[in-house]
């Protein structure tokens, strides 16, 4: 994972003595994941446990298959609650 504020950081206050910095100096392992399954109720207390608005998303194998943001996630609740007095 790539934190935003790590990027910009080095962005704009570069390391003395460095003139080109590697992905992989600012790339930290996750440690906070979303496994397929979860429910959305579980996901959004690990976000908020952690303070993020994004998690990885894993397979059973730990295998990547992208990401979670909290934004998407109350958006489609929001439409999934239109939808719902649509038909009331």
């Amino acid at each position: 994972v790539l934190s935003i504020e790590e990027l910009l950081e080095n962005i704009v206050t570069p390391k003395p003595g460095s003139s080109t910095v590697r992905m992989k100096d600012l790339v930290q392992p996750a440690t906070d994941i979303a496994q397929m399954g979860m429910n959305m109720g579980q996901v959004i207390q690990i976000m908020d446990k952690k303070n993020t608005r994004f998690l990885p998303v894993v397979d059973t194998n730990n295998k990547y298959l992208g990401f979670v943001t909290k934004n998407g996630i109350f958006n489609k609740y929001r439409k999934l609650l239109i939808r719902r007095s649509d038909l009331l």
